[in-house]
């Protein structure tokens, strides 16, 4: 009979158990990343480029062309994608929020495509933390959840690098690369600064190889360049069959180009711009030689190293106007050499728990960053979620709204250009003339936007002087002076009332009604002994009065 050998329970070695104690870490930072991106959606302030976008796209719903009807100084692809998206959802005060959740699938594909990369360049550890470094990044955070342009053209710009960064790229690759790239550049005018920053960084790494195939380059290049001609050339055939080509070219270049800049300093950018590009160059080149990893992945690191001063330099240097969502493309990049790179060192032997630490330690800052950054503490959505919820209540599809860039979506604006900056430069300058008096007054536009500065100085005074606050919104009519009179400037149906409701009296002589068509000019109201105002009338019959202001958050 064989002895019975008591089982004695495996105990962990040092290197199991840290190892285990990282997997933990990064599902729970996995787990953060999912309910704290849920959290940021339903409570981050929206820019306002969201509304703006967002207004773009449901001119497309409502039978409008881009550019011709609907003023815009971005490319069409975006909008035309997500359009189909918001007829679906419908008009609802909260349909940005529908809109950040559409934002998802774009930002899983770009957090895949620099796993990937990460992966083939420095392996699979430094590939998860560089996905959670880029995760948390409080810039990316915040700016990928956002309804706007920027989040689709990064994600193809990801998955176009992708494919540039793999192994033995052939001339069907760099056609799907070109593909790409025009995707990108019908989504954003900023895709020429990555094409740059892609051939310069190709150029380098090509010249440290041994052997170049000229003839494959000369096709993948030509092939790239048939695939990237594809999708412009289908946007612009578009317009052109539309009879809008001119109204595209008029938005997307005539108008943007207003904001070139011409300084001093902006021209010796652009003259040393290749001197810059020798000192990164020797830079990249330096920290590549010290890299511990074969010929395929030094040129694979010194890609993305390069890239880095590349794309930064190009943009400073050819970009007139720069904020964070300029830099999304560089924020994945970063993400990668920065977890690549502190990784470098504990290369040797086993697995060191110090790099875990050290990248829990930036994920924990980048917390903390993104939380305070987007105060997510307090629900910031809600003053325009309160206006979108006015405008549908107080207006029908066929009423125009008078607003800055389009912030009241569902409808139509009656004065073509939005307010942003280069509008409002073109109008001190003169080149673009200030008449919302006269395109309210002829769309008989009723409805404007609460007062904001943006407004132009003559446009703003006329919508003050011919509007009153009814929440969030304003309608038009005016405050009854102590005499009774009144002005009209918009041709329509005025009601005149108190507080307490519709006003009893006279207006012109006649008894006041239930409502009254009145044209453009001086009316005498008799009868209301305390304050009173004239206001339009479906204002009132739908629930608004200036003496009762709705939804101020």
């Amino acid at each position: 009979m064989l002895p019975i050998v008591p089982a004695t329970a495996h105990v962990a070695s040092p290197l199991e158990r840290q190892r285990t104690g990282e997997k933990v870490a990064i599902a729970l930072f996995a787990i953060c990343a999912v309910a704290l991106k849920a959290v940021a959606i339903l409570r981050y302030r929206f820019d306002s480029d969201e509304p703006q976008h967002l207004h773009v796209a449901w001119g497309w719903t409502a039978g409008l062309l881009q550019y011709r009807d609907v003023f815009d100084n971005h490319a069409p692809l975006f909008h035309m994608m997500t359009a189909p998206i918001l007829a679906a959802v419908g008009e609802r005060a909260n349909i940005l929020i529908y809109m950040r959740w559409a934002m998802l699938p774009l930002l899983a594909i770009a957090l895949w495509a620099t796993w990937d990369i990460a992966r083939r360049a420095w392996g699979g550890r430094a590939a998860i933390w560089s996905v959670l470094l880029l995760t948390f990044f409080p810039p990316f955070f915040l700016k990928s959840l956002e309804y706007r342009t920027d989040n689709l053209w990064n994600t193809v710009w990801m998955v176009a690098l992708l494919l540039v960064l793999r192994p033995a790229v052939l001339p069907r690759q760099w056609f799907a690369v070109g593909c790409l790239l025009g995707m990108a550049m019908a989504v954003s005018l900023k895709t020429p600064l990555l094409i740059v920053t892609l051939a310069v960084c190709g150029a380098i790494v090509g010249a440290t190889q041994k052997t170049v195939s000229h003839l494959r380059v000369a096709r993948s290049t030509l092939a790239g360049v048939a695939g990237f001609l594809i999708v412009p050339s289908c946007i612009l055939g578009y317009f052109w069959h539309r009879g809008a080509l001119r109204d595209f070219w008029y938005c997307t270049v005539a108008f943007n180009s207003a904001i070139v800049d011409r300084r001093p300093e902006r021209l010796l950018l652009m003259i040393f711009y290749p001197a810059g590009l020798y000192v990164t160059t020797r830079m990249a080149l330096r920290y590549g030689r010290g890299s511990k990893a074969g010929a395929e992945g030094f040129h694979r690191r010194l890609f993305l190293v390069l890239m880095l001063p590349v794309y930064a330099l190009t943009l400073v240097t050819f970009w007139p106007l720069i904020s964070w969502r300029d830099l999304l493309p560089l924020m994945p990049v970063l993400a990668i050499v920065t977890a690549g790179a502190m990784e470098e060192p504990f290369r040797s032997g086993s697995p060191s728990p110090r790099y875990a630490l050290t990248m829990s330690a930036f994920v924990l800052l980048e917390i903390a960053a993104a939380v305070i950054l987007g105060t997510l503490w307090n629900d910031a959505t809600r003053r325009q979620i309160a206006e979108t919820d006015q405008v549908i209540h107080l207006t029908t599809p066929a009423d125009p709204i008078m607003d800055l860039k389009g912030e009241t979506i569902f409808r139509r604006r009656p004065f073509y250009y939005i307010f942003e900056f280069i509008t409002r430069e073109q109008i001190s300058r003169g080149v673009i003339h200030d008449r919302i008096a006269a395109a309210v007054i002829a769309a008989r536009c009723h409805v404007a936007q609460a007062d904001g500065s943006f407004f132009p100085p003559a446009g703003r005074r006329f919508l003050s002087e011919n509007f009153v606050d009814v929440g969030r919104l304003r309608v038009a009519g005016q405050f009854l002076r102590p005499d009774g009179t009144f002005r009209t400037a918009i041709p329509g149906e005025y009601l005149v009332i108190t507080e307490a409701g519709p006003a009893a009296g006279t207006l012109d002589g006649t008894p006041a009604g239930s409502g009254r068509l009145l044209s453009p000019g001086r009316h005498l109201f008799n009868g209301a002994r305390e304050r009173a105002a004239a206001i339009w009338a479906p204002a009132f019959r739908r629930g608004f009065s200036p003496f009762h202001h709705r939804g101020i958050v």
